[in-house]
């Protein structure tokens, strides 16, 4: 997972390929809410990144790539034992597919995957 989003150390612009970024993406980056987000707190570098991504994901209204870039975070929430962490981030993850239709089966096993944790 810690390979899987590349972070550039100027501007904090966070993608698999930062190469690959657009004026869109630009602009977000820059915006306040960008940088208070980039601030922390954090509990993992790696979990930041997954939120930044998710950020922008959402800000590019790509509410899919924003579900599954929150759930890594609440993963990396687990492997630091924080169960109370990951259970509010896959909270907020379920609720970028309120209201969507979920195309792929196996975005559907991950949305009943991050469900599920609420329930134990």
């Amino acid at each position: 997972m810690s390979v899987w989003l590349q972070e550039c150390p100027t501007c904090g612009y966070v993608a698999p390929d930062i190469s690959d970024g657009d004026d869109r993406d630009r602009l977000f980056v820059q915006t306040e809410r960008y940088a208070a987000l980039r601030e922390g707190p954090h509990f993992s570098r790696r979990a930041s990144r997954f939120l930044l991504r998710a950020a922008i994901d959402f800000a590019r209204d790509d509410f899919e790539r924003a579900f599954v870039n929150t759930l890594c975070a609440a993963r990396d929430a687990d492997d630091c034992a924080l169960g109370e962490v990951a259970s509010g981030l896959r909270k907020i993850a379920s609720r970028y597919l309120v209201g969507r239709s979920v195309p792929s089966v196996n975005l559907r096993l991950m949305s009943l995957d991050a469900l599920s944790w609420g329930c134990s």
